[in-house]
């Protein structure tokens, strides 16, 4: 894949595929909506994985009497 091409346009540099949302050839809404689906779908993996480790975690130093060994 090549290097995304830049020119100048009013003054500032602007990738060469804005041209396409500019002129209607790109749905930006759907792209938008997939865009924050997958990001919303990574979050929640993330912070459901965070949960499952802290809930072992727990469940661990309880099932070893580590607490009162910490204390």
């Amino acid at each position: 894949m090549s290097a995304p091409r830049w020119r100048p346009r009013g003054g500032l540099l602007v990738h060469h595929g804005a041209d396409r949302y500019a002129r209607g050839m790109v749905e930006d809404g759907e792209e938008r909506k997939v865009r924050c689906l997958l990001l919303g779908g990574a979050v929640f993996c993330a912070a459901t994985f965070v949960v499952i480790v802290l809930a072992c975690t727990v469940l661990l130093a309880t099932q070893f009497n580590l607490l009162e060994w910490l204390e």
